[in-house]
């Protein structure tokens, strides 16, 4: 019973989640787990990740802990960082050229893949609705990836993320330029951006 108290205790930090990996750090076995969800104390929301009965899944942060090389992005990104008021219908993430994600994860996520060196360029954490962190591109990231990726997406999507970037009051265009060079899009960045400001 003590090591299911800690489990729980664990779990509520993170609205209710778990990962395999953290309950054997607790002294946990994998038995230990298929027994509690057998007997509804734990319910298996994915592949090495269980929910406690009173908790609410967040899907943004199980595929969070279902690959720890994913950054999520462009129109996830955008809804993250207050640049979309929509919740995409299918979250996007970027991984790194040589990473392949797990089936279930590619098959839940858009995925986008850059050179590894381009990944962490302004990876930061940021709270879904649920309260968890989740890795993240800043606003200034998602601004180029949507530049990037502006003949794949939704015209409306784009032009309100843009939008509400410009008239964002802690944007920071240094950053944007520096970024839109490494990415080589700073042409195409500052076209858009012209208009706007």
């Amino acid at each position: 019973m003590e090591r299911f108290g800690k489990l729980r205790e664990t779990a509520l930090k993170q609205g209710g989640t778990i990962t395999a990996a953290q309950a054997r750090a607790l002294g946990c076995s994998r038995a230990s787990l298929a027994g509690w969800a057998a007997r509804g104390r734990l319910e298996r929301v994915a592949h090495g990740v269980y929910l406690l009965p009173e908790g609410m899944e967040d899907e943004l942060f199980v595929l969070s802990l279902r690959s720890s090389r994913l950054v999520f992005s462009h129109e996830t990104a955008l809804f993250l960082n207050g640049l979309s008021e929509r919740t995409p219908a299918r979250h996007a993430a970027t991984f790194p050229r040589s990473a392949v994600p797990r089936e279930g994860v590619r098959d839940a996520l858009r995925c986008h893949y850059v050179a590894r060196e381009l990944l962490d360029l302004g990876r930061t954490v940021r709270r879904t609705s649920f309260g968890n962190e989740v890795p993240c591109y800043d606003a200034e990231r998602t601004i180029c990836d949507l530049v990037r990726s502006r003949n794949k997406m939704d015209e409306e999507t784009f032009l309100a993320g843009l939008r509400l970037y410009a008239v964002r009051p802690d944007k920071d265009l240094g950053r944007l330029d520096a970024y839109a060079r490494r990415l080589r899009v700073s042409r195409a960045v500052a076209r858009f951006l012209e208009v706007l400001l």
